[in-house]
């Protein structure tokens, strides 16, 4: 989803951040899929107080960074392609994130996809199915973020 190459990769002086950090200058989108972008305020002792951002692709992603580190997420956006993916990408504050997982029966087969649903400020609900836009809302959903 996120491309970096070591061309891009930034030299860091050891030890101002931990080992296996690495920052880059240039990243990639290697694929035109919505994704988001999370602030937390971080607040542990193994990170410096403070304000991150994470970009990740699924809510997932957000409910390990919540299992796993101690922060608390101040804001999400939902960043998607536009229609015509050469138009560009628009963003959105969501409020609220669900997911789930819908069974489909293909050729005899049971097929579980996994599903997200985003509901924006403006109220607007985008759900994915597999990242795929679908106006499907048969599946049964679970609430994994509300906004603060």
């Amino acid at each position: 989803m996120f491309e970096t190459h070591d061309a891009s990769k930034l030299l860091v002086p050891p030890g101002i951040y931990p080992h296996g950090v690495s920052h880059w200058s240039t990243v990639y989108l290697s694929l035109v899929t919505p994704w988001l972008l999370v602030t937390v305020s971080v607040r542990g002792p193994a990170q410096a107080p403070g304000v991150r951002v994470v970009m990740m692709t699924q809510a997932q992603h957000l409910i390990e960074l919540q299992e796993t580190t101690d922060s608390k997420v101040e804001n999400i956006q939902l960043v998607r392609p536009r229609p015509a993916p050469s138009k560009g990408w628009d963003m959105g504050d969501v409020v609220r994130i669900c997911t789930g997982i819908r069974v489909e029966y293909i050729e005899a087969k049971i097929v579980q996809r996994a599903v997200e649903q985003y509901t924006l400020l403006d109220n607007t609900i985008f759900t994915y199915v597999d990242w795929r836009l679908t106006d499907d809302s048969t599946t049964v959903l679970q609430e994994v973020y509300t906004a603060p």
